[in-house]
């Protein structure tokens, strides 16, 4: 039997490669493909430091910009200094928004004051918002900001000062009798520690601010009576919420240039910015230091300083040191005052030049009672008789000047109450008091006396009506009342008579002898009473 060879067939090389390694070839291909596709869509890849992450989840939280989807957080690192460090990897095409005019912040649900804001993220999940403008310039690393960056509206711009600003927030609208003319755009501190408050009128609105408006944080509720009437204002619910400034202003105002640095007060209330504050404020309030030996626990921070009866300036600040050599405690009081309210119009002197001849011609400085009832306190100026001179002196290690201080005086009412109570406490109350009890205690027998001498005369008195004579003495008077009447009726029927002679005779007979019966018993009664006086009451 013949044996077969088996027969073999020579195969290249690229055969080969092809048959077996075809599938992964094609693989590698694919992936290489969608690799370079991957890649080729990704944007650049950021850095943004914040506080805290604010439950941002790697994957999951999205970069929007105008609501957009153009970015995903890739890794969340802890920063080794404080707070976070996000990476974020952009879209393509997302170069062009990352600059230096760039701003990121975190959207999350929020609910204060002011209102809730983000409620779309409790669906969504927390993101990162981004604000941009057009430039040049590229950037990769960022500081994120804690809260939503605020776009600056196009307005004039000034600034508010206030040491409390109750209501008032970032986006509290300005009213101008109910019309919104601007808004809140910024709250800080200065150097001062007090709040600056900035904020921005509308074009069209800016004519009306001068350096006569006033400016104070709207009420929520409002009394007032008007024509009798009792009035109660309840604010609108979004005022509630936001919050909000009022203002009153004279257009018509002259010669009233704000400057850049000018700043204007924040009233609490309405009827704070209505009170007799004067002075231009801005470049003309300077800063003053002042020792006092008075005792000042009731003068409070931001108290009044007073000339004439006008609001020039206030208390910045009250410090406390005792003395051991005198055993008493010596305050420090820095107070600003707006020296523009001592301005001359008729003068070229500046406001701060008069206030500087005043205190060499006796002005001074001085703790009066602002309420005798409670006590509180403000900071006087007046002048002072007879006082040595003095001048201001400038201390440069504080940037204050030294102004000089004069022993408080108690108010008039005070001293009037106060002299009240020393004679009141002169009275011998004690001895008066004994003497009252005394007289109260004895006064029964007196009053038992009166009353039987009152009994005693009551019984004398009707004994003497009592008897005939006084009982008869009517009579008498009744008998020649009677005859009077007798008379007076003849008289009449004469006159009525025809006039005949002998009648008018008989008539006149009868008349004369009754005058005549009439004078004997008045000649009677006469002598009788001549005789004795008493004779109507006691009898002959």
């Amino acid at each position: 039997m013949a044996v077969q060879k088996p027969t073999v067939n020579d195969k290249s090389g690229l055969t080969f490669l092809t048959s077996i390694w075809i599938v992964p070839v094609i693989a590698v291909i694919i992936s290489l493909s969608l690799a370079y596709h991957h890649f080729s869509q990704l944007g650049p890849q950021i850095k943004i430091y914040f506080n805290s992450s604010a439950g941002l989840k790697v994957g999951q939280s999205k970069i929007k910009y105008r609501n957009v989807e153009i970015g995903v957080v890739t890794q969340i690192l802890l920063n080794d200094d404080d707070g976070v460090i996000v990476l974020v990897r952009m879209d393509q095409g997302t170069k062009k928004y990352l600059n230096n005019k760039s701003k990121f912040w975190i959207v999350k649900p929020e609910v204060d004051s002011s209102g809730v804001s983000g409620l779309e993220t409790i669906l969504t999940g927390t993101y990162i918002n981004l604000y941009t403008q057009q430039d040049e310039s590229y950037k990769k690393v960022y500081i994120g900001l804690e809260k939503p960056y605020e776009v600056h509206d196009k307005g004039h711009r000034f600034t508010l000062t206030t040491n409390k600003a109750t209501n008032v927030k970032i986006g509290s609208p300005i009213y101008y009798r109910n019309i919104q003319i601007g808004k809140v755009e910024k709250i800080d501190l200065d150097k001062d520690l007090s709040l600056n408050i900035g904020i921005v009128i509308k074009d069209e609105y800016q004519k009306f601010i001068n350096r006569s408006t006033r400016f104070w944080v709207q009420s929520v509720m409002d009394f007032n009576f008007e024509n009798s009437n009792f009035n109660m204002n309840l604010a609108p619910l979004s005022h509630m919420l936001k919050g909000g400034v009022e203002i009153f202003t004279n257009p018509h105002t002259k010669n009233a240039t704000i400057t850049k640095d000018f700043k204007f007060t924040l009233y609490p209330n309405k009827v704070s910015s209505l009170n007799k504050k004067i002075g231009l404020g801005g470049e003309h309030i300077h800063n003053f230091e002042i020792h006092f030996d008075d005792p000042l626990s009731k003068l409070d921070m931001y108290a009044s300083v007073k000339f004439n009866g006008y609001i020039v300036g206030e208390v910045t600040n009250i410090a406390f040191n005792y003395d051991t050599k005198r055993k008493k405690i010596h305050s420090t009081v820095d107070i600003n005052i707006d020296t523009s309210a001592f301005k001359d119009q008729y003068t070229h002197k500046s406001g701060f030049d008069n206030f500087k001849d005043a205190v060499k011609k006796g002005l001074r400085a001085r703790v009066e009672a602002e309420n005798p009832l409670t006590g509180t306190l403000f900071v006087d100026l007046d002048f002072i008789d007879n006082t040595e001179k003095n001048t201001l002196v400038y201390l440069s290690n504080r940037k204050k000047y030294l102004l000089p201080s004069y022993q408080m005086k108690e108010s008039k009412i005070m001293e009037s109450i106060n002299e009240i109570l020393a004679k009141i406490k002169e009275l011998p109350l004690k001895e008066l008091l004994n003497s009252t009890n005394a007289l109260i205690a004895n006064s029964d027998q007196p009053i038992n006396d009166l009353l039987n001498e009152l009994q005693t005369s009551v019984k004398l008195i009707n004994q003497m009506l009592s008897k005939n004579d006084m009982q008869n003495l009517p009579k008498e008077l009744s008998r020649s009342i009677s005859r009077l009447n007798a008379l007076l009726s003849s008289t009449k029927h004469l006159m009525d008579g025809d006039g005949q002679k002998s009648q008018l005779a008989a008539q006149l007979s009868t008349m004369l002898k009754e005058l005549t019966d009439t004078s004997s018993s008045i000649n009677r009664l006469i002598k009788t009473l001549d005789k004795k006086p008493n004779a109507l009451l006691f009898g002959d």
